[in-house]
């Protein structure tokens, strides 16, 4: 878990500009503005960090003690979940065997890196860390633990919901499904109290959103044609 620290709900007032960013960048950014993806996760990326930079320092996180508690349980769960992700996703698609480890992958690498790491901050860690130092306490007994952990759960659903919807519209008929996903990414960083869980889960959910969308379809088609060697 999250180091000690005295309880303090006055963190929760970071709860509603979260939720204002989760919303708001997504809705702003691709919806009005009508930025293209990459633009869009770099964006993303910069305003995020600025965001996480100044809790951080306003807040005195200690983020080396935050990062230890739950690491090993966080990293492998967060591996089993992404990876059931990507492999569901791959399963229909030939031409990931042929293409997983080529040049053309290059592309899905580093975006279900960039966007899966700054998504997962803004949509499951931040509120996580948030609710916890708000509500938990020094060695919280286990019923506060308990009650703990369902409103960071409530809180990270919220922002999965925003987020989801800024993206994509009320009208978007995956977006039970988008949010769905969302929640069970952040599940390693629920069980674990690791913030390296979630991180490491939505990366691969990221890839495999990419594998679902057709990127080796495209590649499958380039190789056939010659266009790879």
């Amino acid at each position: 878990m999250l180091e000690a620290n005295t309880k303090n709900w006055k963190h929760l007032y970071w709860i509603p500009i979260n939720a204002l960013l989760a919303f708001g960048l997504p809705y702003l950014l691709v919806n009005l503005l009508g930025l293209s993806h990459d633009s869009y996760y770099i964006w993303l990326f910069g305003i995020s960090i600025l965001f996480v930079g100044l809790y951080v320092r306003r807040t005195h996180l200690k983020l080396g003690a935050s990062l230890k508690p739950g690491w090993a349980l966080g990293t492998i769960s967060g591996l089993f979940i992404g990876l059931a992700f990507l492999s569901m996703a791959s399963a229909s698609k030939p031409a990931v065997e042929t293409g997983f480890f080529s040049a053309a992958m290059l592309p899905i690498f580093w975006r279900g890196l960039l966007y899966g790491l700054v998504s997962a901050v803004l949509i499951s860690v931040f509120p996580f860390i948030v609710v916890w130092r708000a509500l938990s306490g020094v060695n919280p007994r286990p019923i506060r633990k308990f009650g703990v952990t369902l409103v960071a759960i409530i809180s990270i659903a919220l922002m999965s919901s925003l987020y989801n919807l800024g993206l994509s519209g009320l009208q978007n008929e995956h977006l039970g499904k988008r949010i769905g996903k969302t929640m069970i990414a952040s599940i390693p960083t629920i069980i674990s109290g690791s913030p390296l869980a979630a991180p490491i889960s939505n990366v691969l959910l990221q890839m495999s959103e990419s594998v679902e969308s057709g990127s080796l379809d495209k590649l499958a088609k380039s190789k056939t044609s010659g266009g790879i060697e």
